[in-house]
């Protein structure tokens, strides 16, 4: 396979928030399989290159959309709960939520998985608690105050039964 150059259009695996080996390779699966065509043109935004900012601004940006997802997997599940103890089944709560203005991409995420954590905790209650865990460090080091997003990430980690790792000292 022919290595296609890098545009606007295509993927810069140092520049874009999904980025790495993987996001590389899904890109030149892709457009090998539609020569000429480039991946806005294909409607493939998730692959499509996210600028950022300066060097390590990708990566921090992709910590910190973790770190969001991690907060909103604790508030899907937390309110999944609360409606089943209200009378509301999980799968009808959430089928209904996804067509509101509460929609979201965790939501969806553990409706599929059955209305809990317990299925995606195993493998990305770990992944998650170390993303967290260096936003946190970083926050620190900045002394930038992380807000309710924080305490929020905390506490859907110990949903997945992880250590409440993304806690630091407010300022």
């Amino acid at each position: 396979m022919a290595v296609l150059p890098r545009s606007e259009d295509g993927l810069n695996s140092s520049n874009s928030v999904n980025g790495g080996l993987i996001a590389l390779a899904a890109e030149e699966a892709v457009l090998s399989l539609a020569p000429g065509d480039t991946l806005r043109s294909l409607g493939l935004r998730y692959l499509q290159a996210v600028r950022a900012g300066p060097v390590g601004s990708g990566q921090v940006t992709k910590l910190l959309n973790n770190l969001l997802f991690t907060a909103n997997l604790g508030a899907a599940a937390s309110i999944l709960t609360l409606g089943q103890a209200l009378g509301v089944a999980a799968g009808r709560l959430a089928d209904v939520i996804s067509h509101g203005s509460g929609a979201s991409y965790a939501l969806d995420r553990i409706s599929a998985a059955g209305g809990t954590l317990d299925l995606m905790a195993p493998i990305a209650g770990p992944l998650l608690s170390k993303d967290a865990r260096l936003v946190a460090d970083l926050a620190e080091a900045a002394g930038a105050p992380a807000g309710a997003v924080m305490a929020a990430a905390d506490a859907a980690l110990a949903l997945m039964n992880q250590p409440a790792r993304a806690r630091f000292r407010e300022r």
